[in-house]
């Protein structure tokens, strides 16, 4: 499986008329520099067959704009708890051991995306990631042996020049 992280884009902060965190949506810019950044991913990866977010409005949002870049072919985005903030990474791994897709996009939150990828790719061992909003890592992941190997890791600058 080719497992795609990538993390939303740019929310508003919290103010009187946005309280909780749950609710912060993309901001006018975040929309547009992830919808380019998208566009960037789409030229290297050229389909996707599994789309999951975090329930966070960001998340979501961010997850649709993956969804409109890619078009038809693109499948229904799935609502995961579990990427909203996980501290258990062995139920989110079931879930997609489960699957029986080949490119797979997970939509979520630091710290958790750069907890997941260290996880993923040095098991106890520390690794330092640093997910910008709307980066992306890619892991090939084997499952049934607990492989796991970085393909790539785009900050988002870089995914935006690639849509160019």
């Amino acid at each position: 499986m080719l497992l795609l992280l990538f993390r939303h884009g740019i929310a508003e902060d919290l103010s009187e008329l946005v309280t909780e965190d749950f609710d912060r949506a993309l901001t006018s810019e975040g929309r547009d520099r992830t919808h380019r950044a998208a566009l960037g991913l789409s030229k290297i990866v050229r389909s996707i067959d599994f789309l999951a977010s975090s329930p966070k409005i960001r998340a979501k949002q961010t997850a649709q704009l993956l969804r409109d870049v890619y078009g038809k072919e693109c499948p229904n985005l799935k609502i995961w708890d579990e990427l909203a903030s996980c501290d258990d990474f062995a139920v989110i791994k079931r879930k997609l051991a489960a699957l029986e897709a080949e490119t797979v996009v997970l939509v979520g939150h630091e710290p958790d995306l750069s907890l997941f990828t260290a996880h993923l790719l040095v098991g106890e061992g520390r690794l330092l990631v640093d997910f910008k909003k709307a980066g992306v890592c890619a892991i090939e992941v084997d499952w049934q042996s607990g492989v796991a190997h970085l393909q790539f890791f785009i900050p988002p600058k870089a995914l935006r020049k690639l849509a160019k």
